[in-house]
């Protein structure tokens, strides 16, 4: 509060968008989402910077519309809008409750992607997690499709995310070539990747082929184990009392799941 008397008061924040950006960054950081407004709307300047860190503060703080709709100022601005704000504006949307995702936000993130400029592996991310939540799981593998053709490398993440929209439309095949690519990048190991190829194949009633997976987990953690558990008993098989016996030797607790 100090710094911000001392900026109002030596002027400079109506000398440049610098000054109010500092301090809307410090305010987002500690969730002061009504301190960060007064600043934003008595900046005389705001650049780029300043208007991804405030929409960015609304949609941490749970500000849906206030962050869509200052998302929509940004496009009408001549300031234009940039990874970062995509990135802010989608992930707030994959907070809001799951039918609203599965209708407009998806919409709204696709067309926002392809008016984006530059496309880097967290904007690609971002949009292929969010479809791969919605009700277009399969739009998650076209866009990935289309992310190798033009080149851009997959890392885990994205990976995983494919896989688990694989999982929902459960296409062994495609998710088969998920998993060969996670093989030749050496993800398959990796908890989070391996977690998804668990469930994967426990999805598509391949548990063999899961348990094969999650014996190749370096570090196993509970999700990994429920994904197991669950192909198992789908099946109807004991295996998975044993599995759980295994787990809770292994220094797992039991949850709901």
């Amino acid at each position: 509060m100090q710094l911000q008397v001392l900026i109002e008061k030596s002027g400079l924040l109506c000398v440049d968008a610098y000054a109010g950006t500092s301090l809307l960054g410090m305010y987002g950081r500690h969730g002061c989402v009504d301190e960060a407004l007064e600043i934003f709307e008595c900046m005389p300047k705001k650049n780029l910077v300043s208007w991804n860190i405030m929409i960015s503060v609304l949609g941490q703080m749970g500000y849906i519309e206030d962050c869509i709709f200052m998302f929509t100022e940004l496009r009408m601005s001549p300031v234009g809008i940039s990874e970062s704000t995509f990135v802010s504006v989608l992930s707030c949307l994959k907070e809001v409750d799951i039918k609203y995702v599965k209708s407009a936000s998806t919409c709204l993130a696709e067309k926002m992607f392809e008016n984006a400029h530059v496309k880097d592996i967290v904007s690609w991310n971002t949009i292929i997690g969010g479809m791969e939540n919605s009700d277009r799981p399969t739009k998650a593998l076209h866009l990935f499709i289309k992310m190798c053709v033009i080149g851009l490398s997959p890392n885990e993440t994205t990976l995983a995310n494919v896989l688990h929209s694989c999982s929902r439309t459960q296409i062994l095949s495609h998710g088969k070539c998920i998993h060969a690519k996670m093989i030749k990048k050496g993800f398959h190991s990796d908890v989070y990747t391996g977690r998804a190829l668990v469930n994967f194949y426990a999805k598509c009633d391949k548990v063999q082929e899961a348990h094969i997976c999650f014996d190749g987990i370096t570090q196993k953690n509970l999700v990994s184990w429920n994904s197991l558990m669950v192909g198992y008993s789908n099946r109807g098989s004991s295996f998975t009392v044993v599995l759980l016996q295994e787990m809770i030797q292994s220094g797992y607790n039991p949850n709901e799941l």
